[in-house]
């Protein structure tokens, strides 16, 4: 999902964490990491949108939601990123 999708909370209800890009905006990082630890997800920092946007076959991505339990757990134990 696009950083607009995840600005709205139905977009993150389905989700386990949110992985945001490294390089995200100030906007985007302030509203939605902050929307999303309001949820109790965690919150990945991920490569840059432009690479994100890449693996889904979409433009860049600035935010995405990770409903995948499994995927989400294994990103978080990959690297230091995940808080």
């Amino acid at each position: 999902m696009a950083t607009r999708d995840v600005y709205s909370s139905r977009y993150l209800d389905a989700s386990v964490a949110l992985a945001i890009a490294s390089d995200a905006g100030p906007r985007a990082e302030e509203k939605v990491t902050r929307l999303a630890r309001g949820k109790g997800l965690a919150v990945i920092v991920g490569p840059v949108a432009d690479e994100i946007g890449r693996a889904l076959g979409r433009p860049p991505v600035q935010a995405v939601g990770v409903s995948d339990r499994s995927l989400a757990n294994g990103v978080m134990n990959a690297g230091p990123s995940g808080q």
